[in-house]
């Protein structure tokens, strides 16, 4: 695993390490041998069992099942992608504790943006008028890549009875033709690949509501 080991907590590898703990203590705690050979083959015994104890940090390259918990020391990369339906069905309000809307940055790495003053620079004003987000309009459709799970037999997921659901949202080119292409997120090429709603709905929600506020009190 790329910047860190996985702790795969199984009990015959804890049982292997612990094995290998304790020959490592026996090791550290033998008199030092006389003679360069033999102290040379001490020394590669250690190395070797030192070496086994890093091994059984689990590096793998093919899947992981575990019916517990997973324990990561460093970063857990998933270069194909991190499945867990745990997560999707995970309701956060029965934990204890607060909670934070989670962003994704294009090395993979998935975090938070910070709003404090503290953090950022260059602040001033943006000149986002109302009558850009009212040329906004919703829209209703359907996702290619979900049709083709209906009509393309070469699919993987092929499903001719599969319903193609209908998706409520907002086209980024629209975004774009309106002068609010700040709200819209790049691929790799450099096209329009989706919006960032979230950012987008408050400062929607701002600039329109503000409007309203100053018509009603002229």
């Amino acid at each position: 695993m790329s910047g860190g080991y996985v702790v795969y907590d199984t009990s015959e590898l804890g049982e292997l390490r612990s094995q290998l703990r304790d020959i490592r203590d026996s090791l550290a705690e033998l008199q030092a041998p006389t003679g360069t050979q033999t102290a040379e083959a001490l020394q590669t015994l250690t190395d070797l069992v030192e070496g086994l104890l890093e091994q059984t940090n689990l590096a793998v390259t093919n899947n992981i099942t575990a019916g517990g918990t997973i324990t990561a020391q460093g970063v857990v990369t998933g270069v194909a992608g991190i499945n867990s339906v745990g997560a999707y069905n995970l309701d956060v309000t029965t934990l204890a504790g607060s909670r934070r809307g989670a962003w994704w940055h294009q090395s993979g790495a998935a975090g938070y943006a910070p709003s404090t003053r503290e953090r950022k620079q260059n602040i001033r004003s943006a000149d986002f008028r109302p009558e850009q987000f009212m040329a906004i309009a919703p829209k209703v459709f359907e996702y290619r890549a979900q049709a083709d799970i209906r009509d393309n037999p070469e699919n993987p997921q092929h499903d001719p009875n599969y319903v193609v659901p209908l998706e409520v949202g907002l086209i980024a080119e629209d975004l774009i033709e309106a002068g609010l292409g700040a709200f819209v997120f790049e691929d790799d090429e450099g096209r329009p690949a989706g919006i960032d709603y979230a950012t987008f709905g408050a400062i929607c929600s701002l600039v329109l509501g503000q409007a309203a506020y100053l018509a009603a009190t002229a």
